[in-house]
């Protein structure tokens, strides 16, 4: 999933566009779903996995199933909040997630040999890797966090 920085990035292009109330619970409620996951918090009192934060449906793009945020669902759940910066800063947190995720899975990742796993990733000097998922996500995270670092910038 995106970074933190990422999030931010998307937070501060939203309140610039448009009139959040309360733009401080609007900036926590977009990180709240990661905060528990154990990955950017030190700490955390608990760890949550993300099927509970996210929303996640399955779904199968280039080959490969994937989890990605209902937003349709959580939408629908919540429609009758979307005046209150919590709810507005948790459904921009889960349109973030999923607009990157499906850029990157779309564009970069396709499925090779389904019943040994492998996939291939288009790498940044445009040579392909291919190995399991479980090698690809580390890559993944990685340009995340690249990318991150040039934002933060």
């Amino acid at each position: 999933m995106p970074s933190w920085t990422i999030h931010l990035s998307i937070i501060d292009k939203v309140c610039k566009k448009i009139q959040i109330p309360n733009n401080n619970i609007f900036t926590f409620a977009n990180i709240m779903p990661d905060i528990f996951e154990g990955h950017n918090t030190p700490n955390p009192s608990i760890i949550v996995k993300d099927y509970s934060t996210h929303y996640p449906y399955r779904t199968n793009i280039n080959g490969m199933e994937v989890d990605l945020p209902d937003i349709k669902r959580f939408k629908k759940q919540y429609k009758e909040y979307f005046k209150n910066p919590v709810i507005l800063g948790y459904y921009t947190h889960l349109l973030t997630d999923n607009y990157w995720n499906v850029q990157l899975y779309k564009n970069h990742y396709n499925m090779q040999d389904s019943k040994k796993g492998l996939l291939s990733i288009k790498l940044s000097d445009g040579s392909t890797k291919i190995c399991p998922f479980a090698e690809i996500q580390p890559v993944k995270h990685k340009d995340l966090r690249t990318f991150s670092r040039i934002l933060k910038k």
